[in-house]
């Protein structure tokens, strides 16, 4: 039976923000246990976009997300993507959304566990207009970073201003690095003492 104490960490990148009009582009799970030790990670970057030329889905994005996606190098990489080695073709939202739910399955089973993440709202707002299948495999609670960001901000003024990736220097606006980043930031409260584990009375 699968070890139910790991935990999916979720990334997307896409050309806009919003999952109505715009695409995912790439999409990544960090697997760790509950002590946030990384176990496996795997990413897709999606290249066939059923129909839609790639120029026209740079187009689509906002010069700022042009920009950024450029310099990650996800665009380079969506124009050379090679056919995926199971499906026979390059990839799209589609075949994405089922390597990467045979990859949960491997770690969850039939289970569904919490979507982690930052500004998880985001992601399965997107999984929910384009990955439907995908987002089915998570129950409907989050272990969402972000939110531990703003009570840090109001309430540990000190540890929110010592956290790791704060720079744009220090943000891949890649899968898995950013997933890491997560993960690292939340290994940072836990640290600060911002979020302390149980600790056992009398002792």
């Amino acid at each position: 039976m699968p070890d139910q104490t790991y935990l999916p960490w979720l990334d997307i990148e896409t050309n806009g923000l919003n999952p109505a009009t715009n695409y995912i582009l790439e999409i990544g799970f960090v697997i760790t246990d509950d002590e946030l030790n990384v176990i496996d990670s795997k990413s897709i970057v999606i290249s066939d976009f059923l129909g839609i030329p790639n120029h026209r889905i740079i187009e689509m994005a906002p010069t700022v997300v042009q920009e950024m996606h450029a310099k990650s190098g996800l665009w380079d990489e969506i124009a050379s993507a090679a056919p995926h080695p199971i499906f026979g073709e390059l990839p799209n939202v589609f075949t994405a959304q089922e390597v990467m739910r045979g990859f949960i399955h491997k770690y969850f089973g039939d289970e569904k566990p919490p979507l982690c993440g930052s500004s998880v709202h985001f992601d399965r707002g997107f999984l929910a207009s384009q990955t439907g299948s995908l987002l089915s495999r998570f129950s409907h609670r989050n272990i969402d970073v972000s939110s531990i960001k703003e009570l840090a901000q109001r309430w540990a003024p000190a540890t929110f201003k010592s956290r790791p990736g704060q720079t744009d220097d220090e943000k891949a606006h890649r899968a898995i690095p950013d997933c890491l980043a997560t993960i690292a930031e939340l290994q940072h409260y836990i640290d600060s003492g911002f979020i302390c584990p149980d600790v056992t009375v009398g002792s």
